[in-house]
């Protein structure tokens, strides 16, 4: 039986309707950098709103709470995982603190954008972000 992997992505937009971005550094399994929003995988047993929790605030910082599902997508990344298939959890939710880079050995940079901004940068940008902009 193949186990299913699970991630998470969590959409923060701050009182100016800005959404928090971030750049990854290119890394084994991830050459390329890309744009992405606060993401993570669901450790074995764990459930994917508390995951959601504990990366946003291992990543920025920040400390969530209001979790509410958007969309919850199926994916095959072959290049990573093989077959096994991927399921990916979108939240928004809402935020307190200030966000700082936490993780700078996983991304450059981190920023609130509007959606147009993120939109100009070009790309490329993870999955999960161009899901997650679909409802920002």
């Amino acid at each position: 039986m193949v186990h299913e992997l699970k991630g998470v992505a969590v959409i923060l937009k701050n009182p100016d309707g800005k959404y928090l971005v971030m750049k990854n550094k290119p890394r084994p399994g991830k050459p390329v950098p890309f744009v992405t929003i606060p993401t993570g995988r669901v450790e074995r047993g764990e459930d994917p709103e508390v995951t959601a929790i504990r990366e946003v605030e291992e990543e920025t910082g920040l400390a969530i709470s209001g979790l509410h599902l958007v969309e919850r997508f199926n994916s095959v990344d072959p290049a990573r995982y093989g077959r096994t298939p991927f399921t990916t959890y979108i939240y928004r939710a809402n935020y307190a603190g200030s966000a700082t880079l936490r993780e700078e050995e996983k991304h450059e940079w981190l920023g609130w954008m509007k959606c147009e901004e993120i939109r100009n940068l070009g790309g490329p940008f993870s999955l999960a972000l161009e899901r997650a902009l679909l409802h920002m």
